[in-house]
């Protein structure tokens, strides 16, 4: 990661919460659904209109639920609920080490290897790196608790 200044932090920090937000809100959407409350007595819960109850569960439909015993549904979004405020350094830090990592993927195009990062993948760590949602130290913390671990 790269240093930022504190406006740009601010900025990094006030998109991750966004992000956050917005996935805790259409995951809410997606239980309300699920435990029967139709779309236009959630629209008129929220005050909003009931197509944009159906759109927005149109985009949730796809949104992976949150495994027991961690905060996000993959690295990234672990990532962004640190960076959000909302996780201590010490427990993103024991969540990314004790995540089970998908293997990353490589394909051969014109000989040469390409990486394809895999949902829940090492990758998620390093695109969150990539974007100023973690640091270097935090990376290398999760490595060493994954040594510590035998999860290495």
């Amino acid at each position: 990661m790269t240093t930022t200044s504190d406006e740009l932090r601010t900025v990094i920090v006030s998109r991750a919460r966004m992000n956050v937000a917005t996935l805790d809100y259409r995951r809410s959407l997606k239980r309300a659904s699920a435990a029967g409350y139709s779309q236009s007595a959630i629209a008129r819960t929220v005050r909003i209109s009931q197509p944009s109850v159906s759109e927005a569960l149109h985009r949730a439909s796809g949104l992976m639920d949150i495994p027991e015993g961690f905060a996000g549904a993959g690295p990234y979004e672990i990532c962004q609920r640190y960076t959000a405020g909302e996780l201590e350094r010490d427990e993103v830090v024991a969540q990314l080490a004790r995540w089970s990592y998908t293997p990353d993927v490589r394909s051969e195009v014109l000989a040469d290897p390409l990486r394809v990062d895999q949902p829940g993948g090492w990758g998620e760590v390093e695109s969150a790196l990539d974007d100023g949602l973690i640091d270097d130290e935090l990376v290398d913390a999760v490595q060493a608790e994954q040594e510590r671990l035998g999860l290495d």
